[in-house]
């Protein structure tokens, strides 16, 4: 696994700032978790590094290789993205959760946006 590095980057929809600035370094085997409210822009960030979004402002770098316009397939990083609304697991997780069984954190989800190398 690399170094992954965000340098000023910022992702616009039109007129909308989705992303503003980020700043970030990710060593090598560290395990970063982003949270944060619903739209607060943890998804798009993470697309952004798989490649899976173009960047509107900044770098971003994989190891010393700037990818900003390297295609998602070259880059050799992959994004899992899980969300209690479109994962089967996760609505169970929570319905576990709330009937006393098991879980983790105030809804008994464990499916977070990962990115994985």
């Amino acid at each position: 696994m690399s170094r992954v590095r965000l340098v000023n980057v910022g992702k616009r929809f039109g007129d909308v700032r989705a992303v503003a600035d980020v700043n970030l370094e990710i060593e090598d085997r560290e395990f970063l978790v982003l949270v944060g409210p619903s739209g607060c822009g943890k998804t798009t960030t993470l697309r952004m590094v798989a490649g899976l979004e173009d960047v509107s402002d900044g770098e971003i770098y994989i190891g010393d290789r700037l990818v900003n316009d390297v295609e998602p397939k070259d880059r050799d990083i992959a994004m899992v993205s899980r969300s209690g609304d479109r994962s089967p697991a996760c609505r169970l997780n929570r319905s576990r959760y709330a009937r006393g069984r098991w879980g983790t954190g105030a809804t008994g989800c464990r499916c977070l946006p990962t990115i994985a190398r």
